[in-house]
């Protein structure tokens, strides 16, 4: 028996677009471009030019929405936002 798996991309604009996942999350996850997304959990990849805040467990996007960061993601998600904060403060 197999399951269909499905990813949802979140717009700009708060648009939900949902489509079928063919292979695993891991595999598109790396799809993404290196400089401007960070896996910060094993369900979610987050455009960090799109994030305003962050804790140790969360980041929330500019249209509110909350994601969480994952423990196995969490050294590499916060170091990589603490870098693009510091960067853009510097700008």
């Amino acid at each position: 028996v197999s399951r269909l798996h499905t990813v949802t991309v979140v717009t700009t604009k708060g648009q939900e677009i949902t489509f079928p996942l063919h292979s695993s999350f891991e595999r598109y996850a790396m799809e993404f471009p290196a400089e401007s997304f960070v896996r910060c959990h094993r369900s979610f990849v987050v455009n960090i030019a799109h994030a305003c805040k962050y804790t140790p467990n969360m980041i929330t996007l500019v249209g509110g929405q909350e994601i969480p960061i994952g423990g196995n993601y969490r050294d590499h998600a916060l170091a990589r936002l603490h870098a693009y904060f510091h960067r853009e403060s510097h700008r």
